[in-house]
């Protein structure tokens, strides 16, 4: 059975009952959670009036309580909850107001929504996990319990996708088998923390060299008329797909109503690549140039648009 970090299905809450008060949570976890309470700084340890209990509530599922009989004023203060197992660990504060009623925070502990997984990509081993919280977390990354800063081989990234969640990464380059080891991250915001753990294997699939293809011209570029407007066009073999920069001398061609740039894709790592000049006139005669760039290299091309006397909306403009 796959490992679990500890995470809140049911947020810490207070409820009475006759006899006392009742600290109760719901944790999704495996293998099954240890779990401690603190009040302040202090870790709490079952008394006559003190009671602790973690209860299966189904698969992977625990009930946990914290039940406190003859409550007095003493008894008021700031109370946590921390559960962990070999995958991670997650907490969460709740207070007790004695006389006051309970003061419930107005936001949400960080838990894992999406456990740590790690991808590769191009260049790259990306590890990316999910957390909901309010407010916006803060995240640390350690490896082998030292907290790892950003570099020109490590990036940090966290990004909101709404409801509180944010997608949460740490993006390696230039990967070697020094890399390896157990990595964690950890979340934290006023109302509590959690953090998970994950182990990174670096083999020899790992470390080979991405496939892929520098753009290449599969063909000569290629200047016809169409009515009014002039074209140019050319295909080009890549992968992943090429960016693509049209330049009219020095200046970059932004895409517009009178510039049209596409890029349609005609086989596998295969692109036809166009620029259309819409009602050309004379003061577009010049030089054109493309540049198609991907993450294996890039090619350019340079194209020369003549216009000698009145546009016909028949002839063959000449090859560059």
């Amino acid at each position: 059975m796959a490992a679990l970090p500890p995470q809140f299905t049911v947020k810490p809450q207070l409820r009475q009952e006759a006899g006392g008060i009742i600290f109760y949570c719901q944790l999704q976890a495996s293998p099954k959670p240890d779990v401690q309470w603190f009040r302040g700084p202090d870790k709490l340890s079952p008394t006559d009036r003190l009671k602790m209990s973690v209860d299966n509530a189904g698969v992977n599922k625990f009930d946990v309580n914290l039940k406190i009989s003859n409550v007095a004023a003493s008894d008021g203060g700031s109370y946590q909850v921390v559960a962990k197992n070999r995958s991670g660990e997650v907490r969460a504060n709740v207070n007790l107001n004695i006389g006051g009623g309970e003061k419930k925070p107005e936001g949400v502990a960080p838990t894992f929504v999406q456990k740590p997984a790690i991808k590769q990509e191009t260049g790259r081993l990306v590890f990316e996990c999910q957390i909901q919280a309010d407010p916006e977390p803060n995240i640390s990354w350690f490896k082998e319990n030292s907290l790892l800063n950003e570099d020109n081989r490590l990036k940090f990234r966290v990004d909101s996708l709404g409801n509180q969640v944010y997608v949460v990464a740490l993006e390696l380059y230039n990967v070697t088998a020094q890399d390896g080891g157990s990595y964690k991250v950890t979340a934290k915001n006023q109302f509590g923390t959690s953090n998970a753990t994950l182990k990174l294997n670096v083999d020899a699939a790992q470390l080979a060299a991405p496939k892929g293809q520098q753009p290449t011209f599969k063909s000569k570029p290629e200047i016809r008329q169409v009515g009014s407007n002039v074209v140019f066009e050319v295909t080009v073999a890549a992968e992943p797909a090429p960016n693509v920069v049209w330049y009219f001398g020095n200046a970059v061609l932004q895409k517009s109503a009178r510039f049209l740039i596409s890029q349609q894709s005609t086989q596998q790592s295969e692109y036809i690549i166009s620029l259309e000049i819409v009602d050309v006139t004379k003061n577009d005669a010049g030089q054109y140039k493309v540049i198609v760039k991907n993450d294996f290299g890039e090619s350019t091309a340079n194209l020369a648009l003549n216009l000698d006397g009145k546009l016909s909306r028949r002839r063959r403009l000449p090859q560059p």
